[in-house]
């Protein structure tokens, strides 16, 4: 579920194209632009069983949308999310064989790797 902050018609065309990911917009998941990050990620990641892709690194935190409370959040921690950067983060982390532990957990997503929060104290490391 690609939050509203990284509806871009470039993001979402790269996105389709990975065939691993069946991506839709949180507007294509019946919640507007305006719904609260409570309800899209407490309440939209479990009952559309979808991981929530966003840009939002100001809000939607790990602190509090604790990892094991929700469906999975991934943030991508870039000022400036472009296609190009999201798409091969995204490609690098699918290809990693990690994407499974990000049900249910918190990640935060780089050019470099992804950190997966889990309910253990140490997070995943995973190097691109």
């Amino acid at each position: 579920m690609v939050d509203y902050n990284l509806v871009d018609p470039d993001i979402l065309a790269c996105l389709d194209k990975l065939t691993a990911l069946k991506v839709k917009t949180i507007i294509e998941c019946g919640y507007s632009q305006d719904t609260k990050d409570e309800v899209l990620v407490n309440k939209g990641t479990v009952e559309q069983k979808r991981l929530l892709l966003t840009g939002d690194k100001k809000t939607i935190t790990k602190r509090k949308f604790k990892p094991c409370e929700h469906g999975g959040v991934i943030v991508i921690k870039d000022p400036r999310p472009t296609a190009d950067k999201v798409c091969a983060w995204m490609k690098a982390f699918v290809q990693s064989g990690q994407r499974a532990l990000a049900i249910g957990h918190f990640t935060h997503l780089r050019a470099d790797g992804a950190t997966i929060y889990t309910h253990l104290k140490d997070p995943v490391k995973v190097k691109f």
